[in-house]
Order: C-alpha cells, then structure tokens, then sequence
C-alpha cells in the first residue's frame, strides 16, 4: 500500500480529524465531495473528534446550492491544482469530474461536540 492511502487510512482512527469542507449550509449542514471519500468517511464515522477550517466563501444558503458550489466550484479548481500538479512532476493529467467528486457527503451534526467548525472571516480554497 502506497504511503499517501495509509495515511488517510490512519486518519480514519486519530482521536481528531483536521480538514476543509466544500459548502456549508446556513442551517449548518456540511457537504463534501472527495475522490479516495477519506474526508467523507470521516465525517460519517471514525475519528472521536472533527475540526473544520471554513471559509466564508464556502457559506451556501441551502443543500442544493452546496452539491453545486461542489461540482461547478470546488471539483473544478481542485482538478485543475492536482492536474497542473501531475503536469509539474512530469505525469499525465487524470483528473477529471468522475475520478475527483465522485463519492459524496452532507451531514448534520448528529453526535454532541464531535464536530467542530471554526468559521474564518476570509475566503479559504475552494
């Protein structure tokens, strides 16, 4: 197994998980879209405690516009970064809307304090 999945892998069992979110919403639930899903298996089940960094522009007013501030805002910088990445190292571009958005999330806090949101008055990523 190659260093990068087994490290997402042990994140999955860490006491806390630090991350970004794609879009919340202003009732306060959280929508993700990941490629390899360990950010959204996270906010589903594993670490005993989440931590998320939140820009303001990722503040959507409902769940509707989070899946499309995931697809058309989110997926498409995020493919451009890792391709632009692959092209830097020398590899081939292979990212695209079907191998990097395509296992999603939107969760409602269920457990009491597992989750945690630290909203920051700047736009943060994508």
């Amino acid at each position: 197994m190659d260093e990068n999945k087994e490290r997402r892998r042990q994140g999955l069992v860490s006491d806390i998980f630090v991350t970004g979110i794609n879009a919340l919403t202003k009732d306060g639930k959280i929508v993700n879209a990941d490629g390899s899903g360990n950010r959204v298996a996270a906010f589903c089940y594993g670490p005993k405690k989440i931590l998320a960094i939140v820009g303001v522009n990722k503040i959507v007013e409902n769940l509707e516009d989070g899946f499309k501030r995931v697809m058309e805002v989110a997926a498409v910088k995020n493919i451009d970064r890792m391709n632009n990445k692959a092209i830097e190292m020398g590899k081939e571009p292979r990212h695209n809307l079907d191998n990097i958005a395509n296992k999603f999330t939107w969760v409602k806090a269920d457990d009491k304090d597992r989750i945690t949101i630290i909203l920051i008055n700047e736009e943060l990523g994508y």
